[in-house]
């Protein structure tokens, strides 16, 4: 259902706005890399793993813009966040 997608593109949005990345940070002179871990970052393999089970459920052409609205959702998150989403082998399937 929309509901279910809308659902899972609210948490990509918000995993992808708060990913916990190394910040590069500039105090006068010096260039200091500092970790801002964010308590959110442990939930992005979880959201990844139903996002792609969501895909791959029914691989039906009926459900190919489901398939597209999901893979924007991964690239959002693996953009953001710095890992690594495959998400080829999804597009071309």
């Amino acid at each position: 259902s929309w509901q279910f997608i809308h659902c899972l593109k609210l948490w990509g949005l918000v995993l992808s706005s708060y990913p916990g990345v190394n910040v590069i940070e500039t105090n006068d002179s010096k260039t200091v890399i500092a970790q801002h871990e964010q308590q959110l970052r442990p939930l992005i393999y979880p959201l990844v793993q139903v996002i792609l089970g969501t895909i791959n459920l029914v691989p039906a052409s009926k459900y190919f813009p489901l398939r597209i609205h999901l893979i924007n959702v991964l690239n959002a998150i693996s953009r953001t966040s710095k890992l690594y989403i495959p998400t080829a082998p999804l597009a071309l399937d």
